[in-house]
Formats: C-alpha cells, sequence, structure tokens
C-alpha cells in the first residue's frame, strides 16, 4: 500500500513539473519566434556575439574553440591565449548541439532557447525543496526566468544568460547557513550526508560554467559559512563553507588549465587590460537595479530610465535591471530583513 501510494506521489509530481515546464514553453513560444527556419539565422551579430559565432562554427566543423583553424593566418588562432575555458560545461552543450546542425546560427539560437527552460527548472526544483507552494514556485520561477537580464544580454553575453546554475548556488548557501553540512561527531565521515556531495557537485558545475557567478557564490558560500558559524557559536560549522570554495577553485584552475600551462611555456598575452577604475566604472549600482530596463515601452519610465543614463559611467551595467516584480521583491526583502528579523 505504501509504495503503490509512494509511486502515486510521484506521478503526480512529476506530471506537475511537466505542467509547469509546458507553461514556462508557452511563454517563451509567446515571446520568440520558435521556427526552425527563424533559428537558422543568427539573433543578434554584433560585439561580443561574435566571439560566440567563432565557437559555434569552430565546434560544427568538429573541432573545439580552442584551435580555430579558419582564423590566424598564416597559422590558426589558439584562444588559449585568452582564459576562456571556464565555461567549459556551456562549451560542451555547444558542441553536442553542433552536432545536430549544418547551420552555425541554430547552434547559439538552439542554446539560448534552452536556457530558458534550464532555468525554469533550476528556480522550480530549488524552491519546491524549500517547500514553497506550487503555485508561487511557478510563478516566481516564470518571473526569475524571464527576468529583463535574461533578454538584455542575450546572445551577446551568452553564456551569462545561462544562468540556471545560480539557483542551485543559492540552495548550497542555505543549506551552510542552516545546517553546517559537517558532520558535528564524526568529522571524517562528513561525505555520508547527501546534501554535502551534492553541494560538491554544484561547486564543480559552477566552476565549469563561468568564474563570475563562481566568484560570487565562494563569496556568500563564505557569508553562509559565517553565519553558521555565529549561530551555533561554533568555527567548526565554517569548514563546510571553506572546503565547498576551495573545490569551486580547485574546478576553475583545472577549467583553465590549458591557459594557464600555455602561460608558463610561452609567457602571457596581454589581450585585455584592466584597470583599478574599471572596479568602479562597470561597477553595479543599486539604482539600476531598482530603475526599469533601457527602452521601456511605458513612455514615462522610458523617460526616466533615459535621464539617469545621461550620467557618466553608464556602460553594461545599464543591463542589471530585474523589472518591477524583481524591484518590489527585493524592497520587500530588505523591509523583511530590517524591521521583521
Amino acid at each position: 500500500m505504501n509504495s503503490k501510494l509512494s509511486s502515486s506521489v510521484s506521478v503526480r509530481t512529476l506530471g506537475r513539473y511537466l505542467a509547469a515546464l509546458v507553461v514556462c514553453l508557452l511563454v517563451l513560444g509567446t515571446l520568440l519566434d520558435l521556427r526552425s527556419e527563424t533559428r537558422m539565422w543568427p539573433y543578434a551579430y554584433q560585439g561580443d556575439t561574435m566571439f560566440y559565432h567563432l565557437m559555434a562554427k569552430s565546434m560544427m566543423e568538429g573541432g573545439w574553440f580552442l584551435d580555430v583553424p579558419r582564423l590566424g593566418a598564416p597559422g590558426a588562432l589558439n584562444l588559449r591565449d585568452v582564459p576562456t575555458s571556464d565555461n567549459n560545461l556551456h562549451a560542451l552543450v555547444l558542441w553536442f548541439l553542433a552536432r545536430g546542425t549544418s547551420q552555425y546560427p541554430s547552434v547559439l539560437n538552439n542554446f539560448f532557447l534552452l536556457s530558458f527552460p534550464l532555468v525554469f527548472l533550476s528556480a522550480l526544483l530549488v524552491m519546491r525543496h524549500f517547500s514553497v507552494g506550487w503555485a508561487a514556485s511557478v510563478s516566481a520561477s516564470l518571473l526569475y526566468t524571464f527576468a529583463p537580464f535574461h533578454f538584455t544580454r542575450g546572445e551577446h553575453h551568452l553564456f551569462l544568460s545561462a544562468y540556471w546554475p545560480v539557483p542551485l548556488a543559492v540552495l548550497v548557501m542555505v543549506w551552510v547557513s542552516r545546517e553546517g553540512l559537517w558532520a558535528e561527531q564524526a568529522r571524517f565521515s562528513a561525505w555520508r550526508s547527501w546534501k554535502l556531495r551534492v553541494s560538491a557537485l554544484i561547486c564543480l558545475v559552477l566552476a565549469s560554467t563561468g568564474f563570475y557567478y563562481a566568484f560570487f557564490a565562494c563569496f556568500f558560500l563564505l557569508v553562509a559559512g559565517i553565519v553558521a558559524a555565529a549561530r551555533q557559536r561554533s568555527w567548526q560549522r565554517l569548514w563546510p563553507a571553506l572546503a565547498l570554495v576551495i573545490t569551486i577553485t580547485a574546478g576553475l584552475a583545472i577549467n583553465l588549465w590549458p591557459s594557464l600551462a600555455r602561460f608558463g611555456d610561452s609567457g602571457m598575452a596581454v589581450t585585455v587590460q584592466r584597470q583599478a577604475s574599471d572596479a568602479d566604472r562597470f561597477a553595479l549600482r543599486l539604482a539600476q537595479v531598482l530603475l526599469p530596463v533601457s527602452g521601456h515601452r511605458l513612455s514615462a519610465l522610458e523617460g526616466l530610465k533615459t535621464e539617469y543614463n545621461r550620467r557618466p559611467l553608464i556602460n553594461e551595467n545599464d543591463h542589471a535591471s530585474i523589472g518591477i516584480a524583481g524591484a518590489l521583491g527585493f524592497l520587500g526583502l530588505l523591509w523583511w530583513f530590517f524591521f521583521r528579523k
């Protein structure tokens, strides 16, 4: 009887996930043209998008993106001079997508479209893990998936727009801050905890999907570890956070090893020089998070954002808007933190 009941619950849960995914795909189909003939043409063809075109073209022709024989005459382009292999997992997805088409723009477009259901399912799984109601979970996941950031980054920053690992990173941070993930009595048997093993796997995923999200994950993991240590009055609670940060760092080093090895053999080729002032020039500003997106369809909001953008140091940080729902949620969380504890 119990096995039948458990099987019935599992089927019902799977049905709910599938129904939610269908809703996500319907919204996606409403916003973007999913026809195959449309996906044969680039969604974007300027700026940083051209780098991803290079990757897709190289992979479609059977190679890997680190060596591009069609560029770099009289030899071949060697992208080990530019540390980009921190996105090896995303590049592997591109490689698989390239196996099924002869049109390289389709590779990029399919990757971009695939990021929407991946982000949606990642957010939904995390919220359901914490027992958030189905209606609230689906609604919040849809808002998160179709946030302005997803479209403003788009194929211009293809891998940043595939932010499905972020909810998984948040899951690990909450585990660390609430539970510590460390066996108090049996320190060396801590790996018996399935949550610690899953956390390590998620950290390796973060290390293989870009060092931007990995860096911020390391920072907030340390914050979560400090919270857990302060709450339990035990520094042992900090060790799992440190171990996970080391896991991410080691994973990044392994992914970037082709470039690190080349730098050791041939020296570093300086392709992009960053100055200390860039930390302010490209900084995230709270106003840009809360203000509407540039080019908003409501003229009053568009004018408000246009007026703000007349200030200096406005560049790609303009893409930080999280939309009205995200802004209200952010302000609500701040109110809860400061006044409701």
